[in-house]
């Protein structure tokens, strides 16, 4: 199955006018000739964050697509999530059918959430094809920073300052340490396996 962002958040965990992140920076308030770089920063920290813990932060609608429904239960590679917004499949004509969501059903305690089908129900045949279903899950701890666990957040802080202070790649012990100073550490409880 693959994962795309179809609705990406609205806003970003925080940004460079966060206070405490300023103090991991040691930049004043009034210093802000270098925000817009460290809003940059800021977002590629979260799409490293992202990708290492299998988690979204930030409210947003993604897709996932796979070559058929399978047996029984779907075990969604996101979390969290907060509902499906929409399953989607490629019929035997070729043609879309969406699927009524009284036809299926989200089973939160499995980990991961599983999309079962509706009691009774079944799941349709697709058409024997690659990428035939879609389905689009909302997904994330919620609309705002404050809603994404306190040690992700501190986790991105370290990061970024880590970046900004390190501008180029980083070599320790003959290897390039992909996420350093203990985010690893500090995400380890958050990190999501499917």
């Amino acid at each position: 199955m693959s994962v795309q962002t179809l609705v990406p958040p609205a806003a970003a965990v925080f940004d460079a006018s966060d206070a405490i992140l300023r103090q991991f920076l040691r930049l004043a308030p009034e210093d802000t000739g270098e925000d817009a770089l460290i809003d940059e920063m800021i977002a590629s920290a979260t799409d490293q964050v992202e990708t290492y813990i299998r988690r979204r932060l930030i409210t947003q609608t993604v897709r996932i697509t796979g070559d058929g429904f399978g047996p029984g239960a779907i075990a969604l590679p996101i979390d969290p999530v907060q509902n499906v917004a929409s399953v989607v499949y490629v019929d035997g004509a070729g043609e879309d059918q969406t699927l009524e969501p009284a036809r299926y059903r989200l089973v939160r305690s499995e980990v991961p959430v599983e999309l079962h089908p509706a009691y009774g129900e079944s799941w349709p045949v697709p058409r024997p094809d690659r990428d035939c279903v879609r389905i689009d899950v909302v997904a994330g701890y919620g609309d705002e920073g404050t809603d994404v666990p306190a040690a992700i957040r501190a986790a991105l802080r370290l990061l970024v300052a880590h970046q900004f202070f390190h501008r180029e790649a980083v070599i320790l012990n003959a290897g390039a340490e992909e996420l350093p100073l203990g985010v690893r550490d500090s995400l380890a409880p958050y990190r999501f396996w499917v």
